[in-house]
């Protein structure tokens, strides 16, 4: 087999292992919830290649939740705060660090999500769930480096479950 990728063709046979550790907690009490996290705890640095290239960098990253649930009968409203910080000096978006405002709400089987970070990044999504189907649509809206100018994004989603786990 012939590699014409120099990276690949320069790390072959050259398997290494990074082990890695993620941990995370999360509270709950009747409807309030707190949760805190951490991954990437051993940042480890490793080389594509053989060749010269800079070698990489994996950094910590630092999760809290938090949020509380309102119950009216079949009615639910669940506001809560997430947010982010990474320790990497770059990011696609404000250095990996963010505060998101976000608001769901639950009338089953649907659930309406209205997320804002901090940023000005808005997404929404819409899930309709039954015991074995599930349906969600998903837009963003977020600002790009024009001052007057937004990036549209829509996602759909489907699934049907088979097997229950109650059936195994």
């Amino acid at each position: 087999m012939k590699i014409d990728d120099p990276l690949i063709a320069a790390n072959m046979g050259n398997h290494v292992i990074h082990p890695d550790f993620n941990a995370g907690v999360l509270f709950s009490h009747q409807q309030l919830f707190l949760g805190l996290s951490v991954s990437q705890l051993f940042e480890n640095s490793f080389q594509f290649s053989k060749l010269n290239f800079t070698p990489a960098q994996v950094y910590r990253n630092f999760y809290l939740l938090t949020g509380y649930r309102f119950v009216y009968n079949r009615f639910e409203l669940e506001p809560s705060i997430a947010a982010g910080y990474n320790l990497a000096p770059w990011s696609y978006c404000n250095n990996g660090n963010y505060v998101d405002v976000n608001l769901e709400f639950f009338l089953k089987p649907a659930v309406f999500t209205l997320s804002y970070r901090v940023d000005g990044y808005i997404t929404t999504s819409l899930l309709y769930r039954t015991q074995k189907l599930e349906l969600g649509l998903r837009t963003e809206l977020f600002p790009t480096n024009k001052s007057d100018a937004y990036f549209v994004g829509i996602g759909l989603m489907a699934s049907y479950t088979f097997l229950s786990s109650d059936a195994l």
